[in-house]
């Protein structure tokens, strides 16, 4: 049986890591396709990892996948583009900030008509019948011929693609679009927990669509008119990596000593958001770190703000400098390496408390059982509270929820008190959203099970 997964970049294998080795491990023959090659990726150089994972697993390949060529190719993506604005205007309660970046994406003669001729453009794509024209329109498109023949000489049984890729021109559609052209089984697996609400529309409907959760399924029908038989509720596969940490359990003194900290100081963590969440969030930690200076507490005065940038908005902190503040790391790596996930456990492990504005770390700092602040700013509301997906966590009770300097310096205060108001909470929400199949079940095998019953289903 021969497995094929698609991931954007090189450093995104761990996204799919457990599900390969748990194909691999049950006789499958898989191979990873990286969609999109960056200036600096190089599998040669960057590929000690996935060369250490064949070693393991002879029955692993990994390379880069092929792209959609030919005349239709840039209508192709502008009909796509059409499709995934309209989503945006049409879904209720979603902010208008996500059909704003969508038009980012489209070339400059379309993001144009929109600049000069919003009302019209909106007019003309609002109607149902519109929906249905440009679907039709990029279903009649034949397969990429390229991308056909690449499924065929594999000999590949199903074809798996990530449904969260921004890009109109990200291969995955188009991998999807040659399977079931070919009547191989496809699969569409949810990249991030914004994937369905925010992220690319699901131009090409697959066999089947694994979601992370009921919520997801709910939104895979009302933000994609995705038939729920379809829809199976696996979990969230990414975040294996951070229940089954590269490190054995260290204690929180541990840890601290492992990244060169002072053991005895309380460590406050704050993580950092991308440019399209918080493109620059110092202030809050300037504030933040003034507002500790200013505490009636000693813990909380002489604690160090720990700040982890994200890695594709860190610019502005490498020569950030204020006293109790320390950045780690100052050149993020990146995002998917043991060793950028080494540091992660360690500084969500060594703090007593993560603050941050709208990221997933704030779910990886859960798993690790810490708890976790977020600051709501007017400045970034778009990325927070007018977004379906942030409502869902601000909905849950499993983060705090802080508005001022002064209530993010409250809540450290409960910290230091030993008061963990949200951890109850907080571990509900985990389980109902990235495990909901059982908390101690790794979801790279419940993946992978269902991917070998659909292959056997045909």
């Amino acid at each position: 049986m021969r497995i094929l997964l698609l991931t954007k970049y090189v450093d995104h294998f761990n996204y799919v890591r457990s599900i390969a080795e748990e194909l691999l491990k049950q006789g499958a023959q898989v191979t990873v396709w990286f969609t999109k090659r960056r200036s600096f990726d190089d599998l040669e150089a960057d590929g000690e990892e996935l060369k250490a994972f064949q070693k393991k697993y002879p029955h692993f390949k990994f390379g880069y996948s092929k792209n959609r060529v030919g005349f239709m190719k840039k209508p192709l993506f502008v009909i796509r583009g059409f499709l995934n604005y309209r989503r945006y205007l049409v879904v209720s309660g979603q902010s208008p900030f996500y059909r704003e970046r969508m038009l980012k994406h489209m070339p400059f003669y379309v993001e144009s008509l929109f600049v000069h001729f919003r009302a019209f453009m909106d007019a003309i794509l609002r109607p149902k019948i519109s929906n249905r024209f440009l679907a039709w329109i990029q279903s009649v498109v034949p397969s990429d011929k390229g991308i056909a023949k690449s499924i065929q000489d594999e000999c590949f049984n199903v074809v798996v693609g990530m449904l969260g890729n921004m890009q109109l021109s990200a291969p995955d559609v188009e991998y999807i679009k040659a399977a079931k052209s070919l009547g191989v089984p496809s699969v569409f697996l949810l990249k991030s927990w914004d994937s369905m609400t925010n992220k690319g529309y699901l131009y090409e409907v697959p066999d089947r669509i694994f979601v992370w959760n009921e919520a997801h399924k709910h939104d895979a029908q009302s933000h994609h008119g995705v038939d729920p038989a379809i829809v199976t509720v696996v979990g969230a596969p990414i975040f294996d990596m951070w229940y089954e940490p590269a490190i054995p359990f260290e204690n929180r003194e541990e840890s601290k000593k492992a990244l060169g900290l002072d053991s005895a100081q309380m460590i406050i963590l704050y993580l950092g958001s991308s440019p399209s969440s918080a493109s620059d969030d110092r202030f809050i930690v300037e504030g933040l770190r003034k507002v500790m200076d200013s505490s009636q507490n000693n813990i909380i005065r002489e604690a160090l703000l720990l700040v982890r940038p994200h890695p594709s908005n860190s610019d502005m902190y490498r020569d950030f400098e204020m006293n109790g503040v320390v950045v780690m790391p100052k050149n993020p790596t990146a995002p998917g390496t043991k060793e950028t996930q080494l540091l992660a456990l360690r500084q969500f492990r060594a703090s007593s408390v993560a603050i941050g504005v709208n990221t997933s770390a704030m779910f990886e700092a859960m798993v690790q059982k810490t708890p976790v602040i977020s600051y709501l700013v007017p400045a970034f509301s778009e990325t927070q509270s007018e977004a379906e997906h942030f409502r869902e966590l601000e909905e849950s009770g499993a983060v705090a929820l802080v508005r001022s300097d002064e209530e993010a310096l409250l809540e450290f205060e409960k910290i230091a008190n030993g008061k963990d108001e949200q951890a109850e909470a907080r571990e509900r929400f985990l389980r109902e959203t990235l495990r909901p199949r059982g908390v101690n079940l790794r979801v790279g095998k419940i993946v992978a099970d269902e991917i070998i019953a659909l292959a056997k289903s045909r």
